[in-house]
This record gives structure tokens, sequence and C-alpha cells, in this order.
């Protein structure tokens, strides 16, 4: 979440610079990792390593905490408004669609997004073997 929000204000910023949809996308995905990342290892500095020897209810609830502190700040800071990005240029054009059936449609970006996922899981899966199989038994 954190790290969408951090790729979400870089959005803004740069469309209203005009940069290439390109360098804006890379941008984005860059900022979201660092943003998360950040936080990621505040979070696990100060709630959860202290915690490492604790019953296991205690960073579980501590888990909640950190939940509920992260949205809250969010909310707070951002606001419980929905937002839309503004679009500049579309990757893929919003009128492509593949048809089927009777009155089954989907969009190309629907499509791209599936393909991705498994291709993604699939790259994913091919790594985690071969580390598996480097590793030993």
């Amino acid at each position: 979440m954190i790290g969408a929000f951090w790729a979400r204000r870089l959005h803004h910023v740069c469309v209203g610079e005009g940069a290439a949809t390109a360098l804006i996308i890379v941008l984005m995905l860059v900022a979201a990792m660092v943003g998360a990342g950040v936080v990621s290892v505040a979070v696990e500095r100060f709630a959860y390593r202290p915690l490492r020897y604790a019953p296991r209810i205690a960073p579980l609830i501590s888990a909640l905490g950190v939940s509920f502190l992260l949205q809250n700040l969010v909310q707070i800071t951002v606001g419980a408004q929905p937002w839309n990005l503004r679009r500049q240029r579309a990757l893929i054009p919003t009128d492509a669609r593949a048809e089927g059936g009777r009155s089954a449609h989907i969009h190309a970006a629907r499509l791209l997004v599936i393909g991705l996922t498994f291709g993604l899981m699939l790259a994913l899966t091919c790594v985690c073997a071969a580390h598996a199989a480097e590793a030993g038994p």
C-alpha cells in the first residue's frame, strides 16, 4: 500500500512536468520499491525485531497494530476519497478487446495483466526450482 501511494505521488509530479509515459512507469516502479522497502525495514526494526523471542501472539498483535497505523496514516495524509490517474497516452488502446461467444468480451488491458501474471509466476517458479536444485537435498 505504501509503495502504491509513493508511486501515485510520483505520477502526479511527473505528469505535471510532462515526462514520457515509459519514463513515468519506470520511475513509479522504482519509487514503489524504494518506498515499500524503507517502510518494511523500519517496521521490522521497530515492531518485529523486539518481539522476535516473544510468545506467538505478541508479533500477531504487533502486525495488526502496524497495519492499522499505516492505513490510518495514509488516510489522514492522502484522504479517503477515491482517485483516478490521469491518462496521457495509453499503452493499450482502450477500445481493444477480444470478443467471444454471444456476450463475452475482455479488454486488452486485462489480457495483458493476465498474461504478465502467468509469465511472472512461471519465471518465479523456474527461479525457485533452480535455486532449490543448487541447494541440494
